[in-house]
């Protein structure tokens, strides 16, 4: 890739002392490949904090009964900030509710932190490459009836 199509601003901003920077966050594994982990970007906004979706994930992916989380923002109802919210796949057999798991986030995590909405999904969808589809999970929360879990 030489440039960004008809984006001079976009291409200037990410070729940076002569290296690409992509904007994605991710590890190179002890078996030589690498891992992605998110989008550097994917910052949640919400009550005067910078929350990493990276690490909220991480929170609730240490739950006894939760195999993969995704978490992003989504337009607050009232101001111009974010609410958090989350996906997560349950492990097969747990049968842990989204109050159930609101609650065990209220005692893991600081207030500003915790999912304003809780949603359960069989499996997160992703791309070809494994990487987690957020902006399918966004419309898919933003088409329901308002709901939420605080």
């Amino acid at each position: 890739m030489t440039e960004y199509f008809n984006k001079p601003e976009s291409t200037t901003k990410a070729f940076k002392n002569l290296w690409f920077h992509s904007g994605d966050a991710g590890y190179l594994g002890l078996d030589g490949y690498y891992y992605f982990v998110d989008r550097l970007g994917s910052v949640i906004r919400c009550r005067g904090e910078k929350i990493s979706s990276y690490q909220l994930e991480d929170i609730i992916n240490n739950h006894d009964d939760i195999n993969l989380t995704a978490a992003f923002p989504i337009p607050a109802k009232q101001g111009d900030e974010d609410d958090v919210a989350v996906f997560c796949e349950r492990k097969p057999g747990a049968t842990i509710t989204e109050d159930a798991l609101h609650t065990w986030c209220i005692q893991q995590m600081p207030k500003y932190m915790v999912p304003t909405y809780i949603r359960f999904i069989e499996e997160i969808p992703r791309t070809p490459t494994n990487k987690i589809e957020k902006y399918k999970l966004r419309e898919l929360l933003l088409c329901e009836a308002p709901v939420q879990n605080n």
